[in-house]
C-alpha cells in the first residue's frame, strides 16, 4: 500500500486505507495495525476510524462478506459510513431517522 505523506505529517484515510482497514478486521488486525504503522499511522488513529466506519465486535460477528463491504458517503447527510452493499446508501444515523 502507497501512502504518500509529507515527512512529520500523519497521512490521511483514503479509500486503499479504508478497505485495508476493513479486511484486517476481518482478517488478521495485529498484521493490518504493523502495516498501517510502517507508513505513519498511529494505532489509535486505525482504531478511531475504524469505529467511525462502524467497525466492532458485534458487526464482525454477524458480517462474514467482506467484499460487499464498502464505505460510502450518505445521501443524505454526505457522512461517511460502512454499507453493506450498493443497496445500503444512508448511514445508521439517517437511517435511524426514517
Amino acid at each position: 500500500m502507497a501512502v504518500k505523506t509529507p515527512k512529520g505529517k500523519t497521512p490521511s484515510f483514503t479509500p486503499a486505507v479504508d478497505r485495508r482497514i476493513i479486511e484486517g478486521y476481518f482478517g488478521n488486525r495485529e498484521s493490518m495495525l504493523r502495516d498501517l504503522d510502517r507508513v505513519g499511522f498511529k494505532r489509535v488513529e486505525i482504531i478511531n476510524r475504524a469505529a467511525f466506519l462502524g467497525l466492532n465486535k458485534g458487526f464482525v460477528k454477524r458480517y462474514t462478506d467482506v467484499e460487499t463491504l464498502s464505505v460510502r458517503r450518505c445521501l443524505r447527510c454526505d457522512g461517511e459510513f460502512l454499507s453493506l452493499g450498493p443497496q445500503n446508501r444512508l448511514c445508521r444515523g439517517c437511517n435511524a431517522r426514517n
